[in-house]
């Protein structure tokens, strides 16, 4: 596995993002049960497939969308196996001479908007930047919902005590204190905030997601020194935040021993 995040029991891997019980897996996300899968996105039990998005059940195809339990198709037409494998040489003799065979799907050619995707929050770029780039930008829809046909309750007039907050709040449009955009609450939630006694959100769903955000590690690295042999190394923690960073195996080995050492007399471990 090389280059791979949040997979699990999978195997000959490279850039490679969430997936489990993969084999030879190259440049794909969203990848399960799957085998020999090149540039895909979000297939499931299948095998050989390449430039393919939410396929399930699939064997040999090639830029397909959607589909299910199907066999040698390419842009999602069927084809006899030779004539698969013919089609197939051609396409891809072509997208090397361009130099797009081997890349995965450009940003400039995805459904979401940079500023509303996950790679926002972990590489935010200005709108500018981003546009200069090709890649595509949405900017704030004005909301066309008539507040008046709802009765709207601000963030300052939520009840602070969940034993405050009756069955009415409901039917109530609550108003984001950070973005003054409206949201509901559904009966389930209501429900959790009871059971465990919680206060009301005065924030909105996405809202409380981009700032959960915040506290996740960086996908960075930073060049520091090990605090214990001295060597130079690359980190993913700010040195700016001076904690006591090691490098490989063996320093580790010495710490844990340390800490093995100091803790051996305590009710419990943190090993």
């Amino acid at each position: 596995m090389r280059y791979c995040q949040s997979t699990g029991k999978s195997n000959n891997a490279m850039d490679f993002f969430g997936g489990s019980f993969d084999s030879f897996i190259y440049e794909s996300s969203g990848i399960s049960y799957c085998n020999n899968m090149k540039f895909c996105v979000q297939c499931r039990y299948s095998s050989s497939l390449e430039y393919c998005v939410e396929c399930k059940q699939c064997d040999f195809c090639f830029g397909c969308f959607g589909l299910n339990n199907k066999k040698y198709y390419i842009f999602n037409k069927p084809y006899s196996e030779s004539d698969y494998w013919a089609l197939i040489d051609k396409i891809k003799s072509q997208m090397l001479q361009t130099g797009e065979y081997g890349q995965f799907f450009p940003l400039t050619d995805s459904w979401v908007s940079y500023n509303n995707s996950s790679a926002f929050v972990d590489f935010p770029l200005a709108e500018q930047e981003a546009r200069q780039r090709g890649w595509h930008w949405q900017n704030e829809v004005e909301s066309e919902l008539d507040l008046s046909k709802f009765s709207a309750l601000q963030a300052k007039d939520i009840p602070d005590d969940i034993a405050d907050v009756a069955d009415d709040i409901l039917d109530k449009v609550l108003i984001c204190e950070q973005t003054n955009k409206p949201f509901r609450l559904t009966k389930h939630e209501l429900d959790f905030y009871r059971q465990h006694k919680l206060p009301l959100p005065a924030v909105h769903p996405l809202q409380r997601i981009k700032n959960r955000f915040v506290f996740r590690h960086p996908y960075k690295l930073w060049k520091d020194v090990c605090f214990n042999c001295k060597k130079e190394m690359h980190s993913g923690w700010d040195p700016a935040k001076k904690y006591k960073v090691y490098c490989g195996p063996a320093t580790s080995k010495k710490l844990f021993s340390y800490l093995r050492e100091r803790w051996v007399n305590l009710d419990c471990c943190i090993l």
